[in-house]
């Protein structure tokens, strides 16, 4: 059981239950605590006044997917402000077996909003946040038009609104150009049998595009499986497709957006874009028609695009927003990248590269 008071925790133990409290009051659970209560049947029960509510949706909210079931027990009787122990001493009928029934009897937590006096709705978390890389993120989906985060926990695939950390919840950026999932996810099997997926994937290339060489498209197929992988590997071979016009390069990035690791593919590319891209959302980049050479070439993208083979390297940008030391800030630019273009590319960058000439 969770409470609010160490006067709580104390008379709920002398009852024989279970029971802990997060120090300095409502408000300052903390993400440290939920380990000691992981895979542990949880018992919420808020103070009846707002702050107590609150506190208690945080901690619901934090211990989903940790904890193995959470339950909501709201006490009958009690006036504004009042706890468990109040509803302990209100009467002789409250007693362990009263608690035990009223526990079985419980729902089980759902994250709501409640409802100030003045009517105004409130949310439960303070300082909401948007972001969509958080740790523990297996990928997005897309669920009733909202794009949501997907997380691996105590054995099962999870979909989930907000993140919870300490006092603040993020939420994914909405409308990404990021190919995501299906909410059918959760149901599929975790016995894949790898052989049968690479020739699905190599089938699937090979069904809606044509390559100089048959063995392009194992080289594709293994480049996807590499964008799944990524954070395994400390380099990323760059793929280009070079060639005149009308000989499969756009389609090219069209099929390997449908089959890579978190997907963007852009036609307008420029630094701020590449760099604020990887390092906000890790995607895989699928940059069509870029010109890097010669007169009206970006010599400043060029430059960024060489970092990006290699785990490590970074790209420095000045914040005029701050002082001294803080104004310089450090960028990661380590991303699946593919060129489709057609440019020649400068040399060093080839030199990092799978080349592919269409035909």
């Amino acid at each position: 059981m969770i409470v609010e008071g160490e006067k709580d925790v104390e008379n709920l133990r002398r009852m024989g239950f279970t029971a802990t409290t997060s120090p300095m009051g409502a408000g300052k659970w903390k993400a440290s605590y939920n380990k000691y209560l992981k895979d542990k049947e949880v018992i919420l029960i808020p103070d009846h006044d707002q702050p107590g509510y609150l506190h208690c949706q945080r901690i619901g909210q934090s211990l989903r997917g940790i904890a193995v079931k959470i339950k909501w027990l709201k006490l009958p009787g009690l006036e504004e402000k009042e706890d468990i122990s109040d509803w302990i001493e209100k009467e002789k009928g409250n007693t362990k077996e009263r608690l035990l029934q009223l526990i079985k009897e419980a729902p089980d937590f759902t994250l709501k909003k409640h409802e100030e006096k003045s009517g105004k709705p409130i949310n439960p978390i303070l300082k909401a946040r948007t972001k969509t890389i958080v740790p523990n993120l297996i990928h997005l989906v897309g669920d009733q038009g909202r794009t949501k985060y997907l997380f691996y926990k105590n054995g099962q695939l999870l979909i989930e609104d907000y993140f919870i950390t300490e006092d603040k919840r993020y939420s994914p950026k909405q409308n990404l150009p990021i190919k995501i999932l299906n909410p059918n996810i959760i149901k599929r099997s975790f016995n894949l049998d790898i052989t049968r997926l690479a020739t699905e994937i190599d089938a699937f290339i090979k069904s809606y595009l044509e390559m100089p060489l048959d063995s392009d498209y194992l080289v594709l197929a293994m480049w996807v499986f590499h964008t799944y992988l990524i954070e395994k590997f400390n380099t990323t071979p760059i793929l280009y497709f070079y060639g005149v016009k009308e000989t499969g390069k756009s389609r090219a990035g069209e099929v390997l957006s449908e089959l890579a690791f978190r997907a963007q593919r852009l036609t307008s590319l420029t630094e701020a874009t590449l760099f604020r891209s990887v390092e906000l959302f890790k995607p895989s980049l699928i940059i069509d028609e870029i010109k890097l050479l010669g007169k009206g070439g970006n010599q400043g993208l060029a430059d960024l695009i060489k970092t990006t083979y290699k785990r490590g390297l970074k790209v420095s940008r000045i914040n005029l927003n701050k002082y001294g030391e803080d104004q310089i800030e450090y960028y990661d630019t380590f991303t699946p990248l593919v060129i489709c273009t057609t440019e020649s590319i400068p040399d060093i960058i080839e030199s990092r590269c799978i080349l592919f000439i269409m035909q």
